[in-house]
C-alpha cells in the first residue's frame, strides 16, 4: 500500500523534464513522499511497499530505497530488518522539533549561498517569488 492514492498528478511532459534535469529521480520521490507522510496521506505505521512506488512513480526501486534511506535519516520514517519501511508514529514535538533543525539548515544553506549569488540568479529568484505571490493571491497551495 502506498498512502491513500488512486491516481497522481503528474506535471506537463516538457515540465517533468525540466524537474529531472534539476533533481535527481530520489529527490523526486523522496518530495513526493514526504509531502505525503507530512500532509497525513499515508498514515503513521502505515508500509512503504517500494515496489508499487516503484510502479507509481516509473523508475526502478533504486531511487524508491534511497529516498526511503532519506526518509529514515530525516526521522520519517522507520526501517525495520525483515519487515519493511513503515510511516513513523511522530509526537508534534517530534514533529516540530524535526521542522526547527531543518529551518535552521536552510538557514544556514542560505547564508552561504547568498555569499555567492549572481545577478540571473537573482533575477529567477524574483520570478519565483513572483510566481509564489500569485499562487498565493489564487489559494493554489500546489502551484505556491
Amino acid at each position: 500500500m502506498i498512502g491513500n492514492h488512486e491516481h497522481i498528478e503528474m506535471p506537463p511532459p516538457d515540465q517533468s523534464l525540466k524537474i529531472l534535469r534539476t533533481q535527481s529521480l530520489s529527490s523526486v520521490v523522496f518530495e513526493s513522499l514526504e509531502h505525503d507522510i507530512l500532509n497525513g496521506e499515508m498514515e503513521p505505521g502505515e508500509r512503504l511497499n517500494e515496489t508499487a512506488i516503484a510502479e507509481r512513480y516509473g523508475v526502478s526501486r533504486g531511487p524508491v530505497r534511497e529516498a526511503c534511506r532519506r526518509l529514515e535519516e530525516a526521522g520519517l520514517v522507520d526501517f525495520i530488518v525483515n519487515r519493511g519501511v513503515f510511516v513513523k508514529k511522530l509526537a508534534f514535538e517530534d514533529a516540530l522539533e524535526i521542522y526547527q533543525i531543518r529551518a535552521a539548515l536552510f538557514a544556514f544553506a542560505g547564508r552561504i549561498l547568498a555569499q555567492r549569488i549572481t545577478n540571473p540568479q537573482i533575477d529567477e529568484l524574483e520570478g519565483l517569488i513572483k510566481k509564489m505571490e500569485a499562487a498565493s493571491d489564487c489559494r493554489d497551495a500546489d502551484a505556491y
